[in-house]
């Protein structure tokens, strides 16, 4: 698994289906990422302090799987918190989906 010091790095091992990994920090949080063939896994291993601690506790720790075909990776995949999920699953996707649905 190779790391990944950004994330055009990480992009592009992800889209020749390549193995990757990275620890992200956004305005949201931290990120791992890690990619092996065509598939690619997010973990939020935390929010930002300003978030309150039911976000956190609804958030922290959850992850979700997606799969795609070589060349067909979704940036926004790393790039948003919510846009691009449609083919993905797991616990952080339900979490989110959940949270869209509360705030609406």
């Amino acid at each position: 698994m190779a790391p990944c010091n950004d994330t055009d790095c990480f992009v592009t091992a992800a889209n020749s289906c390549g193995n990757a990994s990275i620890l992200y920090t956004d305005d949201v949080g931290t990120f791992n990422y890690t990619t092996t063939n065509c598939v690619f896994f997010k973990t939020l291993v935390s929010l930002n302090a300003n978030e309150s601690q039911d976000m956190k506790s609804a958030l922290e720790g959850k992850n979700m799987t997606c799969i795609y075909d070589q060349g067909q990776f979704d940036q926004r995949w790393v790039s948003s918190l919510l846009y691009g999920t449609e083919n993905c699953t797991g616990d952080l996707k339900e979490a989110l989906g959940e949270l869209i649905v509360f705030t609406s």
